[in-house]
């Protein structure tokens, strides 16, 4: 399958989507060899192949959450689609979430995208949504 993006591949210095996630990554404190856990369903490949991107730029181990295998590990951070978030839920297993939904202590993945971004008029977009009050 053909990425959806171009590849940037060890360029944390790049605006792709894969290096805005990395650089967030590394704010959440995602080292060298952490394990990492990629929940996306097959409906959100692109949302998928940006996580494992992300993961790779770090140098952190994605672990692709399937339903049928048990986590031998706790990652380090879980970055899930609205469906890989609602299947993380369910596991009962405490870690850090960036994804796609809410839910008690998840942060946004959009957001966090979006304040690592190094286009200056996408930093300040993102400054402004964060600063307008929800509806």
């Amino acid at each position: 399958m053909a990425q959806p993006f171009p590849s940037h591949h060890g360029d944390l210095q790049a605006d792709s989507r894969p290096a805005r996630l990395a650089r967030g990554l590394r704010q959440l404190g995602v080292q060298r060899g952490d394990p990492i856990v990629v929940a996306c369903c097959p409906e959100h490949p692109t949302e998928r192949a940006v996580a494992e991107e992300a993961a790779s730029l770090v140098h952190a181990r994605a672990i692709e959450l399937y339903a049928d295998e048990p986590l031998v590990e706790r990652p380090k951070v879980v970055v899930a689609c609205v469906e890989g978030l609602s299947r993380w839920i369910e596991l009962k297993i405490p870690a850090r979430v960036v994804a796609e939904g809410m839910g008690d202590c998840v942060i946004w993945w959009t957001a966090l995208e979006l304040l690592n971004a190094r286009e200056p008029r996408v930093v300040d977009m993102a400054a402004r949504c964060a600063r307008q009050p929800s509806t």
